[in-house]
């Protein structure tokens, strides 16, 4: 059964290569800072199929910019939490059971770092303090160590590619 999972999931992740491929155009490592991200993967000894996970979930997440964005894609915090405050009282965020964001929780980086419990986690995870200062998540070489190492490590939601190997 494991054995399945790891051969669907290497398929899907060479499918999301390939997207990633068309959409960013092919060989395109200039757009935003995807050679930095290619050089984090490096760093943490990625296979090919890992780094291309990583990259496609950057692409998805920064709405193909390849750099880190705040929730929304706004451009100040304030705006970030306007815009959240905004969908949540028109009902756009049936999925949200509370206003995270207003505390400044939003998402953040290349991954989209959401939650205290999540800021916490990784400021202890890199050393780095995240929860005083949550717009570091936006400084790229942070928000590459956030995305790669969180993936590689399962602090969030991952696919089986990263820990069948």
């Amino acid at each position: 059964m494991l054995r399945r999972l790891v051969a669907a999931c290497r398929i899907v992740s060479l499918c999301v290569a390939v997207a990633f491929a068309a959409k960013s155009g092919v060989g395109n490592l200039d757009r935003g800072d995807t050679r930095l991200l290619i050089s984090e993967c490096k760093l943490h000894a990625l296979l090919r199929t890992q780094c291309a996970y990583v990259l496609a979930t950057a692409f998805h997440e920064t709405g193909g910019l390849m750099m880190p964005v705040r929730e929304t894609f706004a451009t100040s915090d304030d705006q970030a939490i306007a815009c959240l405050d905004s969908a949540w009282a028109k009902g756009k965020l049936p999925w949200v059971t509370s206003p995270y964001w207003r505390q400044g929780w939003f998402g953040r980086g290349y991954s989209q770092l959401t939650h205290e419990n999540n800021y916490r986690t990784v400021s202890i995870k890199l050393g780095i303090d995240l929860v005083s200062f949550p717009a570091k998540a936006l400084i790229p070489e942070i928000a590459a160590k956030v995305l790669v190492m969180g993936l590689k490590e399962g602090w969030f939601t991952v696919s089986a590619i990263f820990h069948a190997h």
